[in-house]
């Protein structure tokens, strides 16, 4: 079996900081609570960040093309995903009279077409993700100036942020795999059961006793028609399989990009908080280790903002490129979700067997979870920056001198501007917006039925 290989990264951007001068060099910090860490190559740190961080589901649902077997797999998925759409919308052309098997149908399309339009996205994408799985795989931000039990809240976060975002990933990978699972056995079984897998193809062209009913551009004789359905499933199991990947590629990859800025955030709101303890820790030990005492403690005030200014700065490099990611395809989930929850809800309450309802239950339930993803993490990328804003607002910095109230004025400032995660610049995702995705699907739902009825 051939090796599934990593893809090599491009340099990432560096950020090139000016260095403020001061009148005596400034002193050197060694590490609080002896917690010392190994900053790897750019080439390496990618890999560790692409590797922790759901990587793999990006090869499997087709995003990365970095070898023959990937760019076969893309182009596979690519052709097979067109030209089975161009057999569903024959479907459906065929299922204008049935609306239970023509909503049926159109499900499969939207989901289809979708999925086609987010792996086409995700090639002007790839750089940004690059630069993130980068600064992933080393530690995010090393504080220079801080005392030990800021040291040790910042281990404490990190390691908290770290497991709650490979708990949530487990969960959310395990359920579709389970949407997978009753896709590509549960169906087939109950088919071969009921002896649907062995009926002959319709006269209109339409081939059922598989998970999804397709019509076929061709006649198929009825001494080969199970030769054609395993064919045919095998191929729809292989689509499931990509589009599931792909999915968890785009879902997950949010959650760890998501819940990683999250935490760095709350480091950043804790720093800048106790921005004169940390000072006054620094200076202390400055005192202690025997360096040049000309330096000030109002300049380890100064140090100390700056300090946390370098951190907020590396978060928004990362917050903006989480941005770039989703832009677009945040449109594609919104948009296809209305319609994929509205038509799963119709096939629900429609007359298919009670299987396939279970199926639909669980698509249902899957596709709420897709856009909660991603508009929950939208909303809390913004509250956690403005939670910054008023964590250096509450910290003691309007009994220092002059320099450092204007440091803080400006920060301030800064921290105003929101970070809002949009569906291509026209909805902001935030749980709002879900709120209004969830009724849009089921004021479609409710008209579709009347029309039903």
């Amino acid at each position: 079996m051939s090796k599934i290989v990593l893809p090599k990264i491009t340099k990432p951007r560096q950020r090139h900081h000016v260095k403020k001068s001061v009148k005596k060099s400034s002193p050197k910090f060694e590490p609080s609570n002896g917690d010392e860490e190994v900053f790897l190559s750019a080439e390496a740190a990618y890999q560790k960040g692409f590797a922790e961080n759901q990587g793999l589901f990006m090869l499997l649902g087709a995003f990365y093309r970095n070898s023959a077997i990937s760019w076969i797999h893309f182009l596979t998925f690519l052709l097979s995903a067109s030209f089975l759409s161009a057999l569903f919308f024959q479907t459906a052309f065929l299922f204008k009279d049935n609306l239970a098997r023509l909503y049926e149908t159109l499900h499969w399309i939207v989901i289809i077409v979708g999925m086609i339009v987010q792996v086409l996205v995700y090639t002007s994408v790839k750089s940004p993700y690059d630069r993130i799985f980068t600064k992933f795989g080393n530690t995010l931000y090393k504080y220079e100036i801080t005392d030990d039990e800021t040291a040790s809240e910042i281990n404490r976060l990190r390691k908290r942020g770290d497991w709650e975002k490979s708990l949530i990933c487990k969960v959310f990978t395990g359920m579709l795999y389970s949407l997978s699972v009753c896709f590509g056995l549960f169906l087939p079984v109950i088919d071969i059961i009921t002896g649907e897998f062995f009926t002959p193809q319709q006269s209109n062209g339409i081939l059922t006793g598989i998970p999804c009913i397709i019509w076929v551009p061709y006649t198929i004789d009825p001494n080969s028609v199970i030769i054609a359905r395993v064919i045919i499933l095998v191929w729809q199991m292989y689509m499931g399989f990509t589009i599931i990947n792909s999915i968890i590629a785009l879902e997950t990859t949010a959650i760890c990009i998501g819940h990683r800025l999250f935490f760095e955030f709350q480091i950043l709101a804790k720093t800048l908080n106790r921005f004169e303890i940390r000072a006054q820790a620094a200076f202390k030990k400055s005192i202690e280790n025997g360096n040049e005492t000309s330096i000030s403690q109002d300049d380890f005030y100064c140090l100390s903002l700056r300090d946390s200014v370098k951190h907020h700065h590396t978060l928004l490099e990362i917050a903006g490129d989480y941005m770039a990611i989703f832009f677009y395809p945040e449109v594609v989930v919104l948009v296809g979700s209305i319609f994929v929850i509205c038509l799963s809800a119709l096939s629900i309450v429609s007359d298919i067997p009670l299987m396939a309802k279970a199926v639909f239950i669980v698509f249902t339930l899957s596709e709420l979870a897709n856009v909660f993803v991603l508009c929950y993490y939208g909303q809390i990328l913004n509250d956690a920056h403005e939670m910054v804003d008023l964590a250096l607002y509450d910290s003691n910095w309007t009994n220092h001198i002059r320099q450092v109230r204007h440091h803080v004025i400006i920060m301030s400032h800064r921290l105003r501007i929101p970070l809002t995660l949009t569906a291509a610049g026209f909805v902001p995702a935030n749980l709002i917006t879900f709120t209004q995705v969830v009724k849009s699907a089921f004021s479609y739902f409710n008209i579709l039925q009347a029309l039903k009825s």
